[in-house]
This record gives structure tokens, C-alpha cells and sequence, in this order.
């Protein structure tokens, strides 16, 4: 059965249920897509995945506006939606690694795990980084003592 046959059968059976059990198509479309997920069946956030991201805005209320929509995650730290340093971000995961998963954050903040591990091995060894990324850190150094000198100079 081709994939296009599949889809319709389907919706014809959603179009002859929903008005049934007294929901709209597409409600009863998003439920069948939800429990696919958490089936296994296609990828996104599972339900459990979901519970997990609602008890962590409960307890973190700046997160709050995230929960209307997951997909401009970088709104867990920005209103303005700008992306906050790969530094922040990276705290932010190992903050809340233990409770909630590297995967799980990382997919909702939209972000490769594979960064977040490049990054933390980067910590542990900065004399394996490449030359543009010590030269980027003598940078920074550099860039914030000359930084602190102008506010010395102004106070």
C-alpha cells in the first residue's frame, strides 16, 4: 500500500471519528500524531518528555512563556530571542542534566548534544583546542582586561 493510500485511509477514518466522540479533526489528528511519538512510531517529544519540560517551568517560573511554544527555545533565556552564549547554554544543560537529560534539553533548546560535549571537552582540555580557539580565549582575556581598564578610567 503506497504512503499517499495510507494517508488517505487515515484521514477518512479521522473525518468518520471525530464528529463521533465530539472533537474536530485535527484535535483527534494531533492526538493520533502524540501517541505515535510516544510509541516510538515517529520522532518529536514524547509525553513524558512534555510532563518532564512542564514540572521544570513550574519550578522555574522565568521559563514560563516557553511553555506556549517549545520550538523558540532560546526564549528559556532571552525574551527577545536572541541565543545566549554557547557558555550559558552549557550551564544551563549541566544545571538540569540530572533531572531532566542532556537529549531531552538539548532537542528542546535546538541545539546538538554532540556541541555540548565538544564544549565540556574543551574545558577539561584546553591545550587539545585548535589554534583559532586558543587564539578566540587570549582574545577574550585580552578583550575584557581593556574592557575593565576603560571602566577604571571612567569611575
Amino acid at each position: 500500500m503506497s504512503m499517499r493510500r495510507n494517508t488517505l485511509l487515515e484521514w477518512a477514518a479521522i473525518s468518520s471519528i471525530a464528529p463521533k466522540i465530539g472533537c474536530t479533526l485535527e484535535t483527534l489528528r494531533t492526538w493520533i500524531r502524540q501517541v505515535e511519538r510516544d510509541q516510538g512510531i515517529r520522532p518529536g517529544m514524547t509525553s513524558a518528555e512534555r510532563d518532564r519540560m512542564k514540572e521544570l517551568e513550574l519550578r522555574e517560573p522565568k521559563l514560563a512563556p516557553c511553555q506556549r511554544n517549545h520550538t523558540q527555545s532560546s526564549c528559556f533565556f532571552r525574551p527577545s530571542g536572541a541565543r545566549p552564549p554557547a557558555e550559558v547554554m552549557v550551564a544551563f544543560i549541566d544545571e538540569h542534566k540530572t533531572d531532566y537529560g542532556v537529549e531531552p534539553i538539548c532537542r528542546t533548546l535546538q541545539i546538538a548534544s554532540s556541541n555540548t560535549c565538544e564544549r565540556k571537552h574543551r574545558q577539561m582540555n584546553p591545550d587539545q583546542c585548535s589554534p583559532r580557539v586558543k587564539r578566540d580565549i587570549m582574545l577574550r582575556e585580552e578583550i575584557k582586561r581593556v574592557w575593565e581598564e576603560f571602566l577604571s578610567l571612567r569611575s
